[in-house]
């Protein structure tokens, strides 16, 4: 990971400066904000500032300082102030935040316009996709060696930390949306699908909390492994669909010391993922297991660990039929935050990172329609851009149409969200749905394509 981390002795020699976010008007280009990422409005911050609108959200945020890069945008105006501080020459307190810049072959990480991600990027979406189920069949194969004897391949574990961070990075948002929208197709989620998915979210919610590279290394490492005790426990216990896995009996909370002991004896020298996932179940209140930890005696890792775990066996339900709407499980997660349980500022970065209504979310609109949350608008707030797909009437739409809820309606009245549903509340293949939706960049949906009246997950 050397070639992500950023420091004052590798600084890139393009002309970036550090300006009073005072200064910053459309036509420059935003490299990033100088506080805490988390504080951004923007999803991303890699963009060409577009309005007014979008300084005065930056404003009204707290966003005191940015970077601009002067070749790639305006430039400060002599007319208009200071030209800019070169970050080469102001360094704050001695250190850059390490937001990942550029890979060894120059391609911008967090690259350009990836706010604007949209059904169209079919071949990005396509192939984002297939790799993260590759992943999953190279997690399967570790657990299955795992469970006949096999060593922990632990270069291969961190060979595929490193390629899912690149990922994350590259595609946040279509990462993002893929992993919610797999949940929606599948009921019984597997243990390897849950440990990538935890890995995924972990590293993205890491990114809005500035963590470094290295760390965020480290975290995605501990995220893949984090449940590997669960092999070398009873397996008719550990399948058992009954068992809440929120709530899990004695026996199966010994899965944290079964994965720690496992990892020490394969990776002796990761002691920070050694500690991750030893406390990726306790929690700041001391109500976690197995030390009953509490509060600066969790470590960072280990709290983000527990907070994306727990949202994760939220929405999966992995083998519990009691599974919860990505925007339901956000707010038992705020509800848990008030109880002292996980740290509020990851409770906000994870809403930051899936948005308040999360792709995936099925809703009643108050005129009566339904609709899913069909792509990731991280600055629609309440109000995001869904996909109508029963009427007014209650009957079916033959062509679902998207719909933003900042829009007027044709009614003339303002259209609000009235209820979260669960997906299964409606005879609706969603997945295949608002893929359909996301490959016709005209919004059409290709003819013979059935998604009204079918079973859930029955592709």
């Amino acid at each position: 990971m050397k070639h992500l981390s950023v420091t004052p002795s590798s600084v890139p020699s393009f002309p970036l400066k550090r300006i009073p976010t005072t200064q910053l008007r459309p036509g420059m280009y935003l490299v990033r904000i100088v506080d805490s990422w988390w504080k951004s409005p923007f999803f991303l911050h890699r963009r060409t500032i577009q309005s007014q609108e979008e300084v005065q959200l930056l404003l009204q945020a707290g966003i005191q300082a940015v970077e601009i890069d002067v070749e790639r945008g305006l430039d400060v105006g002599v007319e208009e102030g200071s030209p800019g501080i070169p970050i080469h020459e102001h360094t704050g307190e001695g250190h850059f935040t390490q937001e990942p810049v550029a890979d060894e072959s120059g391609s911008a990480l967090m690259g350009d316009g990836l706010e604007g991600i949209t059904r169209s990027d079919s071949e990005n979406c396509e192939r984002v996709s297939q790799l993260r189920n590759d992943m999953e069949r190279s997690m399967n194969d570790i657990f299955e060696g795992l469970k006949t004897g096999h060593a922990l391949p632990m270069a291969s574990i961190h060979h595929m930390a490193e390629s899912l961070i690149r990922e994350v990075s590259q595609h946040p948002v279509i990462l993002t949306e893929v992993m919610l929208l797999e949940n929606m197709k599948k009921y019984d989620k597997t243990l390897h699908g849950h440990v990538l998915d935890v890995s995924i979210l972990s590293v993205l919610v890491g990114m809005h909390l500035d963590m470094s590279v290295t760390f965020l290394h480290e975290l995605a490492v501990a995220g893949l492994l984090h449940d590997v005790g669960f092999l070398r426990l009873p397996a008719n216990v550990v399948k058992d669909p009954t068992i809440d896995r929120t709530a899990l009996p004695p026996v199966l909370r010994q899965h944290v010391n079964v994965g720690v002991a496992l990892i020490r004896q394969h990776a002796k020298g990761s002691s920070l993922v050694h500690r991750m996932v030893g406390e990726h179940h306790e929690y700041m209140n001391g109500s976690g297991y197995p030390r009953r930890l509490a509060d600066e005696s969790i470590s960072e890792g280990g709290k983000l660990l527990g907070l994306v775990d727990y949202f994760d066996e939220l929405v999966s339900g992995l083998g519990n039929s009691n599974r919860l709407p990505p925007a339901l499980a956000l707010r038992r997660i705020f509800q848990e935050v008030h109880e002292g349980r996980f740290p509020s500022r990851m409770g906000e970065a994870l809403v930051r990172t899936l948005g308040v209504f999360p792709v995936g979310t099925v809703l009643k609109l108050t005129s009566g329609e339904i609709a899913i949350v069909a792509s990731h608008q991280a600055q629609a707030g309440i109000k995001p851009v869904v996909l109508v797909v029963v009427g007014v009437d209650g009957m079916p739409l033959n062509v679902p149409h998207e719909y933003h809820l900042n829009d007027d309606h044709a009614s003339g009245h303002p259209i609000g969200i009235q209820q979260i549903l669960q997906p299964t509340d409606v005879p609706v293949d969603w997945h295949t749905l608002v893929t359909q939706w996301r490959q016709e960049a005209s919004g059409s949906f290709r003819k013979g394509a059935s998604v009204i009246e079918s079973p859930i997950g029955s592709t």
